[in-house]
């Protein structure tokens, strides 16, 4: 064979093999943050949800004096708060099962970045109470 031919047949043979690494690295990074900000993404649309719900109410039960706006208020604060730990937490738990899954069947990067990945969305999470907390 000549020098020409086995450049092309190299090239050829091998570009196939890393593309296909490299769109099969990406589907891992693309599954892991999936993974990683749906527990994030539930938790504020639950925030948002609730927020819009207390603007409502406060919309109808605003000619009805301040201490029944306020009670409604807190009611329905109360139940949005229920709603986006339960979400959350439920949230948390199906990625926990993912990464155990990946754990069990030898992904161990993918299980390693996505538990890193929710680490890091819990200290996200968690930064603004501490703040608040040391900062009065």
């Amino acid at each position: 064979m000549t020098p020409i031919a086995e450049s092309t047949q190299s090239k050829s043979s091998t570009h196939p093999e890393q593309e296909a690494h490299d769109r099969y690295s990406l589907g891992h990074v693309v599954h892991i943050v999936a993974v990683v900000l749906t527990p994030l993404a539930l938790l504020s649309v639950t925030i948002v949800a609730t927020l819009v719900g207390i603007a409502f109410v406060r919309n109808l039960t605003a000619s009805g004096g301040f201490f029944v706006e306020q009670q409604y208020v807190i009611l329905v604060a109360f139940i949005g708060l229920i709603l986006a730990a339960v979400a959350y937490t439920t949230s948390i738990i199906v990625a926990f099962k993912k990464i155990n899954k990946w754990h069990e069947t030898k992904k161990t990067k993918k299980a390693i970045g996505a538990t890193w990945g929710l680490g890091m969305t819990a200290i996200i999470i968690t930064l603004p109470m501490l703040l608040a907390a040391f900062i009065h």
